[in-house]
C-alpha cells in the first residue's frame, strides 16, 4: 500500500493559540506517529 503524504504549515510568529494547536500542531503530531503517512512540515512566516 502506498503511503499518504501530508503537508502541514505551522506559524512561527506570535503565541500559539487554540486554533493553531487544533488546526496544525495536533494533526502534525498525529501524522508523525502514523506509519502509513509521510509527513512534511514547513514554518510559515509572512511579513506583514
Amino acid at each position: 500500500m502506498a503511503k499518504a503524504i501530508v503537508l502541514t504549515g505551522i506559524t512561527t510568529t506570535g503565541t500559539p493559540h487554540l486554533g493553531n494547536y487544533v488546526g496544525a500542531i495536533r494533526p502534525a503530531i498525529a501524522a508523525s506517529k502514523n506509519e502509513n503517512v509521510v509527513p512534511f512540515y514547513f514554518l510559515a512566516d509572512s511579513p506583514a
